[in-house]
Formats: structure tokens, sequence, C-alpha cells
């Protein structure tokens, strides 16, 4: 579980999801690792008959997918909550960008593809329906490594405006005390105007939604833990103004309160 908590964020009913589904992650060949973060596998196999939704709160970046069950492709931002359908047996192998660099893959503005995605077969005509069928006919390994070649002949370098936004995110990421866009601004010396602009179209969406989505990850991680939680502590540590205020947004997100949350998802293992 430790091992595996290291790697993945925003699953929801943490617990739960992992007795359901098993999730390796692999790292990307040395030519493509400027512009993907990681490659992930999931799979499952359900008894006949039983169905299981899975859901998570996805990272502000574009994920290439293949997905023999719901459809491959190229998919942008998810600005709510995801969730998936598992019935059966059956596998995804997903390749993760890092923050920023959508465009290293599609030539065109993120913010179009925001909750949107463009069809593998749409993307990669000749080569996207053979990646999608060795993942069903073949090893996850040899699928891997078709996957890296593919996306290695297929990508571009990133640009300086490319990679200013995935040091923004990084910022905002790793400074838990960035909650707003001034204080994102200062802290990388650039006018907010110009994050504004450089988000929408290399992110999809906007700074401002970029801090908060990080700062869910940071209650996930506490609520999907194991030590008791103080909810108004948690709140002010998460830049809220009160606990009320934290409530609403995560609530929002995910569905539930926080303590509601916290009581599912800690008697989902009982």
């Amino acid at each position: 579980m430790n091992e595996i908590r290291s790697k993945i964020r925003g699953l929801l009913n943490e617990r739960q999801s992992l007795e359901k589904i098993s999730i390796q992650t692999f790292p990307p060949c040395k030519a493509i690792d400027a512009v993907i973060d990681r490659f992930w596998h999931v799979c499952w196999d359900l008894p006949e008959g039983e169905e299981y939704k899975q859901s998570n709160i996805p990272f502000p970046t574009q994920h290439l997918v293949l997905d023999p069950q719901n459809g491959s492709g190229f998919f942008g931002c998810t600005s709510g909550k995801f969730d998936y359908l598992l019935k059966g047996k059956g596998a995804v192998l997903g390749a993760k960008l890092k923050s920023g660099m959508g465009q290293s893959i599609v030539q065109q503005s993120m913010s179009e593809l925001t909750d949107s995605h463009i069809p593998i077969h749409k993307l990669y005509p000749k080569d996207g329906m053979k990646l999608e069928k060795m993942l069903l006919e073949q090893s996850v390994e040899k699928t891997l490594e078709a996957f890296n070649t593919h996306i290695s002949q297929h990508f571009i370098e990133p640009t300086k405006d490319m990679i200013k936004v995935q040091n923004a995110v990084m910022k905002a990421e790793m400074d838990t005390q960035i909650f707003t866009l001034k204080n994102l601004s200062k802290a990388l010396e650039i006018s907010p105007r110009q994050i504004q602009r450089l988000f929408q179209n290399h992110i999809g969406l906007g700074p401002k939604w970029v801090i908060n989505r990080y700062r869910m990850f940071e209650a996930l991680d506490t609520l999907n833990g194991n030590s008791p939680v103080d909810l108004a502590d948690l709140a002010i540590k998460l830049g809220f103004s009160d606990q009320a205020h934290f409530n609403n947004a995560f609530r929002s997100l995910t569905g539930f309160s926080p303590a509601k949350y916290t009581k599912k998802n800690r008697n989902s293992a009982n």
C-alpha cells in the first residue's frame, strides 16, 4: 500500500479501490522523459455480474491512453472527478504527460481539449489501433516497449513556454503556502496575466484551478490515511478561510463532505 500511494494520488475510496484494481507504474524511456512523467497500467478481474465505479481526482495534465474497453486517445484535463465503470476483466495503459507538455503530442491549445479527447485512430491513423490491439493480445511489457517507441517517433521537444508552465505547476504543487494566483505570480516573478494565458494554452484550465486541485490532493492524502484528522486545522492548512469553505469545496468535487468521505472510506476497509 505505501509503495503504491507514493506513486499515485487522487483515488477516492482508496482502500476499496485498491482491492478492486491492480496498479503499476513505469518510467518512460530516456528519449521521451522530458515530456512523459510515467506510464501507468491498471487492470481488474471482477466476478461475473459485479460492477465497481472507480472514481479519482485527475492531475492537471493530459494523458495518452490505450483503453480497449471505453476508447483510446489523447485526453485533455478533467475539470471535475473522473468516474470509470469496471466490470469483467480488463486493462488500461496510459502515458501521463508532465504538466504543460500536452502540445508536445497534440499541436493545439489544450483549452480545446478540457473534458474532451481525440480518439486514437484520428490522432494516429496508422498505428493507434495496433497499439490498442497489442494491449489485448500481448504482455504489458511488450505493449509498453512499443508505446515508448511510438511516442518517441511522434512528439516534439518542449518549448520555452511549455517549460515555464511545467515549472509553475511544480511550484503550485510543492509550495503549500501558495493559495492564490497573486502568490504564484510573486513566487515566479511572472505577471498574473501571463500565467493565465500560459495555463489556458498549455493546461486547459486556469492557475487558480491548478492550485486548488493540488490542495484537494493534500486533503485526500490526509483523509485517506489512518490518523485522526482535525478538519478545522486541515482547512486552515490548505488555505481556506474556515472549515465551512473547505467542506463546500471538497463536497463540490467529490460529492461527499470531508467527514462523510472519511467515514465511508475507512468503513470500507472493515
